[in-house]
């Protein structure tokens, strides 16, 4: 009878630990894969610079010639589908300063660049000067000194104390709640010395209840009374408004935009600061301090 060999002993081991060995597998993977994706990225933009560069038209003045008036300025923005309200010299040599409804911009006469925002003058790096600012500051003065016939100005009772009244120009709605609350605080800022005169700024823009209401308001025979009842929420006749008053309501919008007035109330004081918002009457006297102390050195 034919027997089978007995099995032989196999030595057992102690357990091999694979971990090390795994980890430094998936750090080298990572790495490769990273290296990978770095080549690739690099090689992407490689060739995306060497089509801009054969693609792209040089923006040399030998090649088109320099805007030299506001009517190449004009057209060159009507291929942009922009418009602007003025077209002026900039604040540097070759530069453009372009009004617009959504802001000012610049436009480079040589270099075909347009930058939107403010121009800040850094020179002296411990002291920048914001041009736009300062600019449209001198605007709105003049504004404040050519267009008080164009506004409501509202009947108040001044304190006798104040040597002076104050005028300050305030951008309002009817249908604004927050002018509405501006507007109860006018005796109160007549005890301090402080006189309001309107201007009409439609916040929901043509067409809308807001400009219907300020339409008729400038059209009533007693504009400040109509004005009373208006932010008192009583009816207003707008059925006689005329196309004249809805346009003056309009060009008074399109010149606060160009003020920097974004919404409503909006205050313009005497020395051309703009305050947006409500302010109550403390506050009001707190921004009015520096042309308070001006007229004191008199």
């Amino acid at each position: 009878m034919r027997t089978s060999p007995p099995p032989r002993f196999i030595p057992t081991s102690p357990e091999l630990d694979y971990k090390p060995f795994t980890r430094s597998i998936i750090r080298v993977v990572k790495r490769l894969t990273l290296c990978t994706l770095f080549a690739c990225m690099l090689a992407m933009c490689l060739f995306a610079l060497r089509v801009a560069n054969d693609v792209s038209p040089s923006l040399d003045a030998s090649d088109s010639p320099a805007c030299t008036s506001a009517r190449c300025v004009e057209s060159e923005l009507a291929q942009l589908n922009m418009n602007a309200y003025s077209i002026t010299e900039g604040f540097a040599p070759n530069w453009w300063l372009l009004e617009t409804a959504q802001g000012e911009w610049h436009y480079h006469a040589v270099q075909r660049v347009l930058l939107a925002g403010p121009w800040l003058d850094v020179a002296n790096p411990e002291q920048v000067v914001d041009k736009s600012a300062q600019r449209q500051r001198q605007q709105r003065q003049t504004f404040l000194a050519n267009a008080r016939a164009q506004g409501v100005l509202m009947p108040q009772d001044i304190a006798s104390s104040a040597a002076a009244p104050i005028e300050i120009a305030v951008f309002t709605d009817p249908t604004c709640g927050y002018c509405r609350r501006l507007h109860q605080d006018l005796p109160q800022l007549a005890e301090l010395g402080v006189q309001v005169r309107y201007y009409a700024f439609a916040r929901a823009g043509e067409g809308s209840p807001g400009e219907q209401q300020l339409a008729a308001i400038w059209c009533a025979s007693n504009p400040s009374q109509a004005m009373n009842d208006a932010k008192q929420s009583q009816d207003i006749d707008t059925a006689t408004v005329t196309a004249a008053c809805t346009t003056k309501v309009q060009q008074q919008r399109a010149m606060a935009l160009r003020l920097g007035v974004q919404g409503t109330p909006s205050m313009i004081l005497p020395d051309g600061r703009l305050l947006l918002g409500y302010r109550n009457p403390a506050q009001v006297m707190q921004a009015l301090e520096p042309v308070l102390q001006r007229d004191r050195t008199k």
